[in-house]
């Protein structure tokens, strides 16, 4: 198996306290690619199982040409209202796979047509 980082790295510029201010950088740890799937969502909610060697999930809008006014949400509980992601940017979700809790299921909740790349990591 082969394992690699994922590295966030950014600054942020135009802050109250003026000057720029470093974030990160960040590094996420994965695994091999379990699984890379295109899935076309509609408006609602679309169950993708999670394998269960997953460390995490990357979900790929498609980059700079997201559809206008659709939203999307992302949860690991069916019941849950899910948090919005970005239709515009890539988004990284990171299990706690040292006290196991990697979820069974991934819920993609749309608010009309968009495609999207999931790959667990």
């Amino acid at each position: 198996m082969s394992f690699g980082y994922f590295t966030v790295q950014g600054y942020q510029t135009g802050t109250p306290s003026g000057g720029r201010i470093n974030l990160g950088p960040f590094s996420i740890p994965y695994g091999n690619a379990n699984v890379v799937q295109e899935y076309a969502l509609t408006a609602g909610s679309t169950t993708i199982p999670v394998p269960a060697t997953s460390e995490g999930v990357a979900i790929i809008p498609p980059i700079g040409s997201p559809p206008a006014g659709v939203t999307l949400k992302q949860k690991t509980v069916s019941g849950d209202s899910g948090e919005f992601i970005s239709t515009e940017q890539p988004s990284l979700i990171q299990w706690d796979t040292v006290n196991n809790e990697v979820p069974a299921n991934l819920y993609l909740v749309a608010s009309g047509n968009i495609t999207v790349t999931v790959q667990f990591v």
